[in-house]
């Protein structure tokens, strides 16, 4: 017998090409298509990606405006620790301090949000070791840098700019110290509020496109900000963590426009990554000859369209032997089918009617002989299978029409003269909001064996 490809020799560090970006945008207008469908204060409309292939290729050189790079410059300048033995001249002006912003709160946070914007708007980049795609708009300029306690991206469309500083995983003193840095710039006390202020405004004016259920992925999400009436700006500091990384977005945005406040917001909001999976910082996974975490968190595409954080438990599998990750709250059950045998995985607040399993054909000795008996099993028609049926196809997809709607796909693979499929299928019963399809593929992408 022909051996196939070892599936498990598989490369972990997955880089995204055009396939991730195609989806991202093609995910991005559907959303925008559905938005109609959606309950009041999660129709999310707003900017439609578009693709501009001469604008993102030439990050490397763009060159950014002065006024923007001194201003950042001076904001990372350290400042001088005064002589112990410095006194105050008395003819001296003391140091002043901030004045007090007298600007209402609401007048920030209440900020037009953009609606529909047309395609061709919003120019994708790809950015932070290819693993973050990035949406900002078009004709604006970004400069990548990286830094000792992380990554800066500089944006700047000559009247506004923003910079992102995402900071290497545990650099909490330097986070604090930036941010510290920064807070110091302001002429005026800077007013502050949270990411629930935000969403407040968004879930009520419905105004803006997300990735994300909750509309960021950043949590402690905190926003400080001032009117400078001497620089013509609305400057603002957005700090949390992404991804278990601190984050800290300056912004400097014209007063007189209104329509550009909204970006920051957005541009967090559209936050993609390029994979199918982004592995969190703090969670990597080793092999399976070495110690395994016990558990590992990860942000996760579903359905083409969210993206969520999920947390995994290790499972070990003594027969056969194999290594991967599962749901954190999933539970383990052996099946026993009339030609295979099951290893599957079921969520209590799912119910047992979706579920997802690795699975071992009990007598098949070729793909096409895997294929007609499980397709025999579960009693599909061929108006039931999708696709999947020519030879030397490795995935069947199905839809079965019937009271109880259900749907789903197995993907065969063959390892030591054995076939074993991987398996999700969800059932109109149980609510598992599309994430088993994606949920098993991962744990696929994370099977070992010793």
């Amino acid at each position: 017998m022909t051996q196939n490809k070892d599936p498990f020799n598989r490369l972990k560090d997955r880089r995204a090409g055009e396939r991730a970006r195609t989806r991202s945008l093609s995910a991005f207008q559907r959303g925008l298509e559905e938005r109609k469908s959606m309950p009041p204060g999660k129709k999310n409309s707003g900017w439609k990606a578009g693709v501009s292939t001469a604008a993102a290729a030439g990050i490397g050189g763009l060159l950014l405006a002065p006024w923007l790079i001194g201003t950042f410059q001076q904001a990372d300048e350290n400042e001088q620790e005064p002589e112990e033995n410095d006194v105050l001249d008395e003819n001296e002006e003391p140091e002043e301090l901030p004045e007090e912003n007298d600007t209402p709160l609401e007048d920030i946070i209440e900020r037009p949000l953009p609606g529909e914007m047309n395609v061709n708007d919003l120019v994708p980049y790809t950015v932070f070791d290819e693993e973050i795609q990035l949406f900002v708009p078009d004709g604006w300029e970004l400069e990548e840098e990286t830094i000792d306690d992380g990554q800066h991206i500089y944006l700047d469309s000559g009247d506004a700019a923003m910079r992102i500083h995402w900071f290497t995983p545990g650099a909490d003193a330097a986070f604090d110290e930036a941010v510290d840095r920064r807070l110091d710039q302001f002429d005026d006390e800077p007013l502050q509020y949270d990411g629930e202020d935000i969403k407040a405004h968004l879930e009520e004016n419905d105004g803006i496109h997300s990735f994300y259920e909750d509309w960021f992925p950043v949590d402690d999400m905190t926003v400080y900000a001032v009117e400078d009436q001497k620089t013509g700006q609305l400057q603002e500091i957005i700090t949390g963590t992404i991804f278990n990384r601190p984050v800290m977005v300056t912004s400097y945005l014209p007063l007189q426009e209104e329509n550009t406040w909204s970006y920051p917001w957005e541009m967090l909001a559209l936050w993609d990554i390029t994979d199918d999976a982004y592995l969190l910082p703090g969670s990597g996974i080793g092999s399976a000859e070495n110690d395994r975490p016990e558990q590992v968190e990860a942000a996760l595409r579903i359905g083409g369209s969210t993206i969520i954080e999920e947390t995994f438990r290790h499972v070990q599998l003594e027969e056969p032997q194999m290594s991967t990750y599962a749901g954190a709250d999933s539970t383990l059950e052996e099946v026993d089918g009339d030609v295979y045998t099951a290893w599957r995985f079921t969520h209590e607040n799912v119910g047992p009617e979706s579920y997802y399993e690795i699975s071992r054909m009990k007598e098949a000795s070729s793909l096409a002989e895997a294929k007609e008996q499980m397709v025999a099993s579960i009693g599909l028609s061929e108006e039931e299978i999708q696709n999947g049926l020519a030879p030397g196809e490795t995935r069947i997809g199905y839809y079965i029409r019937e009271e109880e709607q259900s749907d789903g796909f197995l993907t065969f693979f063959e390892w030591d003269n054995d076939w074993y499929f991987y398996r999700a299928h969800s059932s109109s019963l149980a609510n598992d909001g599309g994430r088993y399809r994606d949920i098993a593929q991962f744990m696929f992408d994370q099977l070992e064996r010793p």
